[in-house]
């Protein structure tokens, strides 16, 4: 069997191409206004698995938030990767 890993994503078995979804640690990072508080800006941080670059469990919770949750969000960054490497990305810049 032929198995050779190309950037931990995609892999060549028996000449076939196949996508392989791996979890990274994401570090959510939420600015946010409550209602009764609109003077003070609040930060809330969120560290989790997810899938890169797609982060589909990000996106389910920053909808729940917006759907359930009186708070207004002014920015949220994402950061994924490891240490040395981290990427930071601004995920939303108002809502």
């Amino acid at each position: 069997m032929d198995y050779i890993c190309v950037w931990q994503f995609l892999c060549h078995i028996n000449n076939y191409m196949i996508w392989v979804q791996k979890k990274h640690l994401v570090l959510v990072d939420v600015l946010y206004w409550m209602p009764d508080y609109e003077n003070v800006l609040q930060e809330f941080m969120w560290q989790t698995d997810d899938y890169v670059p797609k982060l589909p469990r990000i996106h389910k919770f920053l909808n729940f938030w917006h759907r359930e949750i009186d708070a207004v969000i002014s920015e949220v960054s994402v950061s994924y990767g490891n240490e040395s490497k981290m990427r930071y990305t601004d995920f939303i810049k108002e809502i």
